[in-house]
């Protein structure tokens, strides 16, 4: 029930932004993260809100305001047009920064704001551009969760563009998504899976995904009962195995193998709808 009712109000939040003293300017950022949460209060973001975002992350007082002010850039990428605002506010170079902080309450926070801004194209193009995958592939191997899945989970949204590929490629990114099918954590599982199955595209890294026995983990992820891990650990062996039978997509052993896996997933999700102990 936290909504910014009129543009007063936000001009008075910004003018609290604006304020130099680091436990008020931490205080004021928390409050707008807990604002943004909101719709409404997200779309109310303008210009000059975004600037004094920019200001805090690019020269933060105290590293408990730069870790608020990524917490609000998470919050407010959620909507389309707030994305292309951070961008022109230059608020998103400071990110990548921090994505290499010794601190990791602030490289989890920066990755959350990182993948935010990496579910629109416009955002993937800015991060391809200025080079966001060499600093995020090492955070794959964190050992705190939640930058391991933010990490990932940018990795999954960089790979949906093909220029990006290589580049998670050149950083040696493929391998630690390898380790992370195997993670206890189903969302992490999943991201993997779909950043193979993006990779997979490309023949150098179905070579390099083949070589560090890749298929074996999604195979088990094919027949467990996770439905995003399903379907893009599938497309990922499509991908992988595909090619070996014919470069056409039509062929008919290309055709049998999609069935063969298609059928291979629906089983598994039978079986484990009528004998899961959740189930009725």
């Amino acid at each position: 029930h936290y909504v910014i009712t009129g543009k007063s109000h936000g001009a008075g939040l910004g003018e609290a932004l604006e304020e130099s003293n680091s436990d008020f300017t931490a205080t004021a950022l928390k409050v707008a993260k807990i604002l943004s949460r909101k719709e409404a209060n997200r779309l109310a973001l303008e210009a000059e809100h975004a600037e004094s975002l920019a200001k805090h992350l690019g020269r933060p007082c105290s590293e408990a305001v730069a870790c608020e002010a990524c917490s609000v850039v998470l919050n407010m990428c959620y909507e389309k047009d707030n994305v292309e605002t951070i961008l022109e506010a230059n608020a998103v170079a400071p990110l990548v920064t921090y994505l290499s902080s010794p601190d990791q309450t602030l490289q989890g926070n920066a990755a959350g704001a990182v993948q935010s801004i990496s579910y629109q194209q416009l955002g993937r193009e800015f991060l391809h551009d200025i080079g966001v995958i060499q600093p995020v592939v090492p955070l794959l191997k964190s050992n705190d969760a939640k930058v391991q899945t933010r990490a990932v989970g940018v990795i999954h949204n960089m790979s949906t563009d093909a220029s990006t590929i290589s580049d998670i490629r050149r950083a040696d990114g493929i391998v630690p998504l390898i380790s992370l099918l195997r993670s206890n954590n189903t969302g992490v599982c999943g991201s993997a899976a779909g950043a193979l199955q993006n990779i997979s595209r490309e023949n150098a890294s179905r070579e390099i995904i083949r070589a560090n026995d890749g298929v074996p983990p999604l195979i088990d992820l094919m027949m467990g009962n996770d439905v995003l891990s399903q379907v893009c650990s599938t497309g990922a062996v499509l991908n992988i195995l595909g090619p070996e039978l014919s470069d056409v997509p039509s062929h008919p052993r290309r055709v049998a193998l999609r069935k063969l896996l298609t059928s291979s997933m629906v089983a598994s999700l039978s079986y484990h709808g009528l004998f899961s102990p959740d189930s009725e």
